[in-house]
């Protein structure tokens, strides 16, 4: 089951690397229309046309590494409770009289298909997400100038926030409790 998510994940990424370049580019160029015309609203100097390669790799080995890592640490909770049925302690693990047999072979049937195509649909998911922020990274780094705007209106109302938060911590802490 571990090597087909394992061999699973290894296909998506390298085959969204090897003919997903130009599908990708031309489905996520859709957004680098409103970067466009928002930098010519602010008189800010024009973007150059985005280039996604590097994006598109980035996006997939991180989303890569992260699967490897969560499969590694499921194997690794795997080892630990059947290190522990072995030994007797079923804490984890629910007894079988819990379950109906009917229904407990049925869920085990199904589980490898559903783990598989669940893998699949988070990969694909996770990609995208960290796509687009990746994205929204190298615009935000691109125009400082909107980023420092930005910052002037959203830090002082932060800070405000922050400090009433303290205050009423440090108020309910000393005066109410008495620590």
């Amino acid at each position: 089951m571990y090597m087909i998510a394992f061999m699973l994940t290894y296909y998506l990424t390298f085959n969204i690397l090897q003919g997903g370049f130009y599908i990708i580019e031309k489905i996520y160029g859709i957004l680098a229309i409103p970067l466009i015309v928002l930098s010519d609203e602010l008189d800010l100097p024009q973007p150059k046309p985005f280039n996604l390669k590097y994006e598109i790799m980035v996006t997939c080995f991180l989303t890569a590494s992260i699967y490897y890592g969560q499969l590694l640490w499921g194997m690794k909770n795997y080892q630990k409770h059947m290190l522990d049925a072995y030994k007797g302690i079923f804490i984890d693990i629910p007894p079988r009289t819990a379950f109906k047999s009917a229904r407990l072979i049925s869920n085990h049937a199904h589980y490898s298909g559903y783990c598989i195509a669940y893998l699949g649909f988070g990969y694909v998911t996770m990609g995208n997400t960290l796509f687009i922020a990746i994205i929204i990274l190298r615009a935000i780094f691109k125009q400082l100038f909107l980023v420092e705007q930005i910052a002037k209106i959203l830090i002082p109302i932060l800070v405000i926030y922050l400090s009433k938060f303290i205050l009423m911590w440090f108020l309910s802490r000393t005066f109410f409790l008495q620590k």
